[in-house]
């Protein structure tokens, strides 16, 4: 990764990193439009590289939540057997690749039949997932967000 001028007084950009394709551009009348070039060029393909470069299942982060902070909380057992539960149900995926169309399907199909009581539940396990996946950013664990997290939770 550079950013150098050359005798003209324009600038160039390389972006050379693993996992991120490299990249040169040049043209740049000043440095501060590089260094802004350069950012966002990192930025838009940090996010793929980091979301696609972790192949930890869903059960694995659930118990390294677990690990880290789930046992030191009064009902930490119970969320981790509703989050493996939940875990199983979406068929253990990777959780860096968890799509919201997944998660949308199965939440359709949990709460297609449900009463208030069934859907505050859901809700509930919902904000589980959610916090778990905050907490092991939070942890430096992960380094991506979970397109769970973005989604609202059902309103009763």
């Amino acid at each position: 990764m550079a950013i150098h001028q050359d005798e003209n007084g324009i600038w160039h950009v390389q972006v050379q990193r693993k996992g991120i394709p490299r990249i040169r551009r040049s043209g740049f009348l000043s440095k501060d439009a590089a260094i802004v070039f350069e950012r966002s060029y990192l930025e838009k393909h940090r996010a793929a590289a980091g979301s696609s470069g972790d192949g930890r299942l869903l059960s694995e982060l659930i118990e390294l939540w677990f690990v880290r902070h789930g046992a030191h909380l009064v009902d930490g057992k119970r969320q981790r057997r509703e989050l493996l539960a939940i875990a199983a149900e979406l068929k253990n995926p990777v959780a860096s690749r968890l799509s919201r169309d997944q998660f949308l399907a199965y939440r359709y199909a949990k709460t297609r039949q449900a009463d208030t009581a069934g859907l505050r539940s859901f809700n509930q396990a919902h904000h589980g997932l959610i916090a778990m996946f905050n907490r092991l950013r939070n942890l430096r664990e992960i380094d991506y967000t979970s397109p769970v997290c973005d989604l609202e939770l059902i309103e009763l």
